[in-house]
């Protein structure tokens, strides 16, 4: 009678956590993909959103100094720049060449936001300033399932012909 109390307390236990782990990943996953469109200024944006990180984040805005004004390409791919979380994300980079943040509201299909980058000054062949803009962006695709790596054929195995019987051990030194 103790043992099925146990178990009849484990049960309900160990279906709330598959449910609330359920409920968190697919709510992730709702919103991966490739997403694409163009800023206030005309420009693109482009990021990728993978298992509820933003893994990519592309974006042309223009960047206007003292002594320049130009268009501006701030690329980060390869990096988990950020967490959406309650349909939001906000991405902070800051490297030798550029400090720049970004925040995103992501719908269904669509997603909006704004961005802000600061130019280094001192960085060759770059207009040191600042810009900001917003941007509007809709899910190109999905992202693809990973293919699964299939799993090696077993090899028939061939049977292992028998010694005559010498009368020694052959594990005798």
């Amino acid at each position: 009678m103790v043992a099925r109390l146990r178990w009849f307390f484990l049960v309900p236990l160990v279906g709330s956590i598959l449910v609330a782990w359920y409920a968190s990943t697919s709510a992730q996953i709702l919103y991966d993909g490739i997403w694409e469109g163009t800023t206030r200024q005309g420009d693109r944006v482009f990021f990728v959103a993978e298992f509820g990180l933003i893994k990519s984040f592309i974006i042309t805005l223009r960047v206007e100094g003292q002594e320049c004004a130009a268009r501006y390409t701030a690329s980060h791919k390869g990096e988990n720049l950020g967490i959406v979380s309650n349909d939001t994300f906000t991405i902070t980079v800051d490297t030798d060449a550029e400090f720049l943040t970004a925040e995103g509201f992501l719908g269904g299909q669509t997603a909006s936001g704004s961005v802000y980058v600061e130019t280094r000054p001192g960085m060759p062949n770059i207009c040191s300033g600042a810009g900001s803009t917003t941007w509007r962006a809709m899910r190109q695709a999905p992202p693809l399932p990973p293919t699964p790596t299939p799993l090696p054929q077993p090899q028939p195995t061939l049977p292992i012909p028998s010694l005559p019987d010498t009368g020694v051990d052959p594990t005798y030194p």
